[in-house]
């Protein structure tokens, strides 16, 4: 191939239908570098007789980044490309946003994907930006007061489960049933498991 240069390198080449332009993109571990080939002209084929043979990305393009390369990495280290992390990792995908679930992301739109972990998605996704209609939204973690809150708007009614707790403060939901995400009618009683202290305080109402 007219692109090895002696050391670790990749490449790709690529050409027009007509043969009007060519390119070579390559790199090493430490440089990476590109060359068109192609008449400043215009859309000008590179064939016969205009050419010695059809030039293509793998052809003179590749020739010349080649020499490029020979000439400015000589008498430094080959190097080594770096291992690629091929482990996989499973993701919940909001899969109509392309971005992580919120609180509030319908069950029926979220999809567990697999991901090589150095590209999974980490972004959370901004929308929807409050409880939908008939949609219960995820409410463990929060204080019962803002958890409420977001149940009456999602048009959904509250049952409390009140629980003894010495590490959560008073107040917060603790698990709730059904999940998060979960479609139900309106005026469906949602329930939450409430930390109380031991005088029993921290419910809500």
């Amino acid at each position: 191939m007219r692109a090895r240069i002696g050391r670790p390198a990749a490449g790709k080449t690529g050409t027009t239908q007509d043969h009007a332009d060519a390119w070579f993109v390559g790199f090493t571990p430490t440089l990476a570098t590109a060359v068109w080939v192609g008449y400043p002209q215009g859309q000008v084929p590179m064939v016969p007789p205009r050419t010695a043979g059809r030039v293509s990305g793998g052809t003179w393009p590749a020739a010349i980044w080649a020499g490029f390369m020979r000439a400015a990495l000589a008498g430094r280290p080959p190097g080594r490309f770096p291992r690629p992390d091929t482990r996989l990792v499973q993701v919940a995908l909001d899969v109509e946003r392309g971005c992580l679930p919120n609180r509030f992301t319908p069950a029926a739109q979220v999809a567990s994907l697999v991901y090589l972990k150095a590209a999974a998605p980490t972004r959370t996704c901004r929308e929807p930006e409050g409880p939908l209609a008939g949609v219960v939204p995820a409410v463990v973690g929060m204080p019962v007061a803002r958890a409420a809150g977001w149940l009456e708007a999602a048009r959904l009614s509250l049952a409390q489960r009140l629980t003894v707790d010495g590490e959560a403060a008073p107040g917060t939901v603790l698990a709730q049933s059904p999940a998060g995400g979960t479609a139900r009618p309106a005026g469906t009683p949602i329930t939450l498991t409430v930390a109380v202290d031991a005088q029993g305080a921290g419910g809500w109402g």
